[in-house]
């Protein structure tokens, strides 16, 4: 395949790489999808981390069930920056996560039967938009946001571990009043 049917940067959010589905034949297609360094600045923002430096994927667009459904299968690579969960320390990460998405067309979806293999882990097809088309960029971005390390930590990181019940006493010079110290005091005035 190689180039893209349609980008529309403008509509179609950070990194839009639209394929025209509808158009494949009964072969296995192949395309390399890159996101460019404003591609990867706006997909860090929207995914609400420090940056990601690379994002790539190779991507096998195939039909199935007798062309009504097209699969799109690959693999991506991406280098990610997220903050320390306990130090908010930059924490750089190599991120390769396999993925599979399958679509068809939006009345087929419904009514697709859908089979439950418990191999492969699948969930029932996406809608293919009405001119045909599925944003890869979109699934990359989504399949990057699943695959993200929920509580990245710096090395050496930790955090401080206390017994339940346990506080922090005091400093000496610190006067420690009780919430029923008033009422000592009005105790002691009626006695």
């Amino acid at each position: 395949m190689g180039e893209f049917d349609k980008v529309d940067e403008t509509t179609n959010g950070e990194f839009c790489r639209l394929v025209q589905v509808t158009r494949l034949e009964n072969k296995e297609e192949t395309t390399a999808i890159t996101a460019t360094a404003t591609e990867c600045a706006a997909i860090a923002k929207r995914l609400r981390i420090l940056s990601v430096d690379k994002l790539s994927a190779d991507v096998t667009l195939k039909r199935l069930r007798g062309g009504k459904v097209v699969r799109a299968a690959g693999r991506l690579d991406a280098e990610v920056t997220q903050a320390c969960v306990v130090t908010l320390a930059p924490v750089v990460q190599k991120v390769q996560s396999a993925f599979t998405v399958s679509f068809a067309e939006g009345a087929e979806t419904e009514a697709l039967e859908v089979v439950v293999d418990l191999e492969e882990d699948q969930d029932a097809p996406e809608s293919i938009d009405p001119d045909g088309f599925v944003d890869l960029g979109e699934i990359l971005v989504q399949q990057l946001a699943l695959a993200l390390d929920d509580y990245p930590r710096a090395a050496g990181a930790e955090f401080a571990q206390r017994e339940w019940g346990e506080t922090s006493e005091p400093e000496e010079e610190d006067e420690v009043v009780s919430p029923f110290a008033a009422l000592k005091a009005l105790k002691g005035k009626d006695d």
